[in-house]
């Protein structure tokens, strides 16, 4: 159990994580006795390029943790409004796609998101198309001929696979516009 008294228990703001073995926890659960709070999602369009712990802090004039590696990989990532942070690779990269483009999607940008796409026979004149996204997201399409002779399986994947890609375009424009413009705010 986290004793919220000790010293030890702090957050690192370098990492956004807590450094000991509190746990932070659900609204209401440990990490937040007592304190009602609400879940909210966001999407953000953010500049980054890669850099270790140790050249960003010497980018920033600090000073490097002692309990820090300098060799961590990471991200020096800045935001719209101009503020400045260092982000540790696996968490950066769990939740941001790089793009080709600020302001517009492009074929690459679709692929690196799709990732692979697989075919399989269903029956005698259809092929089910999969391919599981970049966020887990799982999309399916199906092709059929008319005739069984006719069927092709390679012919059935490009189909269902340029499905595939038209829905993602759909989805991550729509992510896109998010982290463009934000959201406008709703009168109650």
């Amino acid at each position: 159990m986290c004793n919220e008294s000790n010293n030890d228990c702090q957050r690192d703001e370098m990492k956004s994580e807590q450094t000991c073995g509190c746990p932070v926890g659900e609204p209401g659960e440990e990490g937040f006795p007592g304190m009602e709070m609400d879940t909210y999602i966001g999407v953000k369009l953010l500049h980054a390029t890669p850099m270790t712990l140790g050249e960003y802090t010497d980018y920033r004039r600090w000073p490097i943790p002692a309990d820090k590696d300098p060799e961590d990989a990471g991200y020096l990532v800045v935001y719209p409004d101009g503020y400045q942070s260092w982000s540790p690779r696996e968490s950066f990269e769990s939740a941001y796609l790089k793009l080709a483009f600020a302001d517009r999607l492009h074929q690459g940008d679709i692929n690196a998101f799709t990732g692979p796409v697989d075919a399989m026979k269903l029956d005698d004149k259809t092929a089910l198309v999969t391919a599981v996204t970049r966020s887990g997201f799982v999309l399916h399409e199906t092709s059929s001929c008319v005739d069984s002779r006719n069927f092709d399986l390679e012919t059935g994947r490009l189909i269902g696979r340029k499905r595939i890609y038209d829905k993602v375009w759909a989805h991550l424009g729509f992510v896109l516009q998010w982290a463009r413009f934000g959201l406008r705010t709703v009168s109650e």
